[in-house]
């Protein structure tokens, strides 16, 4: 009796351990299903732009997925507090807002979005129900080549999460969406010339910018002394640009160039604006009236960053195609704004290359060339160095962006965005105009590169001519 009970209880304890073995099994099961998932798009990065994607590509009814490398969201608009917004016009001074940034202009003129917390609340609108991780490091992609084609695509990436974990995610298609490259660095594309080749010397970028607040301005007393003057009063105390709204400010850029910046200050970027910020204040207070009693008024947490790495697209758009009017049968955005370059460490001041009336940009400048499923959003568009300094302007490609949201949202199945044909572009087109309200196609501009010869073409896409 004992023998057999000696027998059952080894076999009970075989079946425990078995029965442990499989949950422990299970459970490894359960959490590898938990570490992998899959979606239509992830976007790599909270940039407003890429955020306007997103938003369509859900309300088309896809699903998405926002993975931030920053630890915090809201990019260039929250976490740098760039807060003024430039609006692109026309020759004929018309607004080309169209699409959802319309509304976000739309309300901060007419002054319901001003404060950092109402662009908080304007962004949390616009991610609302989209799965978003911040904090996230990319550690390895799954990339295939098609033999035929030799286009790629990305399978999936694996990333590593704030907390340490790896998680694997797969997608039909993936977005660019950060101002440093963060998907893009690995896919080992061809880097397109920067603003050197402008203005000479080593690879360089247009500065980046910590936004400076300050408070206790005697706003009514700035305006009004500014606007007492002449225009040429004004342009010879303060510059040229020099303007004050009842909101806002733009120009003086004699007060600028009168300050002699620390090069030597502290070494990291951001640290150097805000010794920047602090030095600054007691010649604001001196130069301009109605700041005599001004305050610094807190940091952002990081750089406005206008310039980094962009790489080849399916088109690069060049300085002739803005200021020509072209437009093109695969538009996704209708821009505008003037060239503007800003300045670099060697050539301080920047340059204006030209006031276009108007362009179009094409899907092909916002996919990078060789990836069938990769989209560039936001300042990773693919322009020229010197048609950069328009096409970059925030309005411009975010309505590109909301409109390759919708697009991604009709296609019928996951498709080589490269190409798409001009039929099913005019089809998308259609649709963007009833739906929407967006106007893509039989839009004309004024070329004006009509009496330029092909050499003077040639310099102004090389930042060599400006024309006025």
């Amino acid at each position: 009796m004992r023998k057999k009970q000696v027998l059952e209880f080894g076999l009970l304890v075989t079946c425990l351990l078995f029965l442990a073995a499989c949950d422990k099994e299970k459970i490894q099961a359960e959490k590898e299903k938990d570490n992998s998932s899959q979606t239509h798009v992830v976007v790599i990065g909270s940039e407003l732009e890429g955020i306007y994607l997103a938003r369509a590509a859900v309300d088309e009814g896809l699903a998405v997925t926002i993975l931030d490398p920053r630890e915090k969201p809201g990019g260039q608009l929250i976490q740098g507090q760039m807060q003024f917004l430039d609006e692109p016009f026309d020759d004929q001074n018309h607004s080309l807002l169209q699409g959802r940034v319309k509304e976000l202009f739309n309300r901060y003129k007419k002054g319901e979005i001003r404060k950092a917390n109402e662009f908080e609340q304007y962004f949390n609108s616009l991610i609302k129900g989209i799965p978003l991780e911040s904090g996230i490091s990319i550690t390895s992609m799954n990339r295939v080549k098609d033999a035929v084609t030799a286009t790629q695509q990305i399978k999936s990436i694996t990333y590593r999460t704030k907390d340490g974990y790896e998680k694997t995610i797969s997608a039909n298609y993936w977005v660019e969406n950060t101002d440093f490259n963060a998907l893009v660095d690995g896919l080992e594309l061809e880097r397109m010339p920067g603003i050197e080749t402008v203005f000479g010397g080593a690879q360089e970028y247009m500065a980046s910018s910590i936004m400076m607040k300050f408070r206790r301005v005697d706003w009514e007393k700035f305006q009004r002394e500014t606007n007492r003057l002449t225009k040429k009063e004004i342009e010879d105390k303060y510059g040229s640009t020099t303007t004050v709204t009842d909101k806002f400010t733009w120009g003086f850029g004699n007060v600028g160039a009168a300050f002699p910046p620390d090069k030597e200050s502290i070494r990291a970027a951001l640290e150097r604006g805000k010794a920047e910020t602090i030095r600054i204040l007691p010649h604001l207070r001196e130069q301009l009236v109605g700041w005599e009693n001004a305050e610094i008024n807190g940091y952002p947490d990081y750089l406005y960053i206008r310039d980094y790495n962009r790489f080849q697209t399916e088109y690069v758009l060049q300085a002739s195609d803005l200021m020509g009017g072209k437009m093109f049968w695969d538009n996704v955005s209708i821009g505008g704004y003037p060239i503007d370059l800003q300045g670099t460490a060697s050539h301080t001041w920047g340059q204006h290359s030209g006031d276009p009336d108007k362009y179009g940009m094409p899907l092909r400048s916002f996919i990078p060339k060789g990836f069938s499923n990769v989209i560039l959003a936001g300042k990773n568009v693919g322009a020229s160095a010197v048609a950069y300094g328009s096409a970059r302007i925030q309005a411009n490609t975010s309505l590109a962006a909301e409109v390759i949201g919708i697009l991604l949202g009709n296609l019928k199945r996951e498709r080589d965005l490269s190409k798409l044909t001009q039929n099913e572009m005019q089809d998308i087109h259609a649709y963007l105009k009833n739906k929407y309200g967006i106007t893509l196609n039989g839009v004309t501009a004024k070329n004006k590169t009509r009496d330029l010869t092909e050499d003077q073409i040639q310099q102004l896409n090389l930042g060599k001519l400006l024309l006025p």
